[in-house]
This record gives C-alpha cells, structure tokens and sequence, in this order.
C-alpha cells in the first residue's frame, strides 16, 4: 500500500471497454454479453489470473458504478493531500 495523507492508500487497475455516448442499449447489451461471456473462459481467467488479476466480468451498470466511486475516491485524496494541477 501507499502510504499518503497519513492513511494507507489501495491502487487498483480495473480494465474495461467504454462506448460513445449515445450508443443503442441493444448494442450495449449484445456487447456486454459477449465481453461477459468472453471473461469467464478458461483461457481469459487463466491469462489474467497469472498476471496477478482477477477476472470479473461486469455489467454496464457495475462499471458505471465503480468508475464513479474511484472517482470520488481519487478526489478526496486528492483533496486532503492539497494537491493541485500546475
């Protein structure tokens, strides 16, 4: 861990496919489905797995969500180590 701020800090990768806004839910969801389908193969989660990863295929929503939160996460850090763009 990174220590920062007085406390200890996790960084983690997280990989994931991104579309344009607007993108049709049908499509959203028939590549959701493949990317999903596509994880849980042995190949990938053996890959993966060796690469020190965790294999976790999510739903659009779950990524959404999770982006957001390190999001937030990030900016508090950010934030109490008085960090500032230059």
């Amino acid at each position: 861990p990174l220590r920062l701020v007085g406390s200890e800090m996790c960084i983690r990768d997280r990989y994931g496919v991104v579309g344009p806004k607007g993108m049709s839910a049908d499509l959203l969801g028939k590549l959701s489905d493949e990317i999903i389908k596509s994880v849980a193969t042995p190949t990938v989660r053996t890959v993966v797995s060796q690469q020190g990863g965790e294999p976790v295929g999510s739903t659009p929503a779950e990524f959404a969500d999770f982006i957001l939160a390190e999001r937030k996460r990030y900016e508090t850090i950010v934030r109490e180590a008085g960090m500032t763009v230059e």
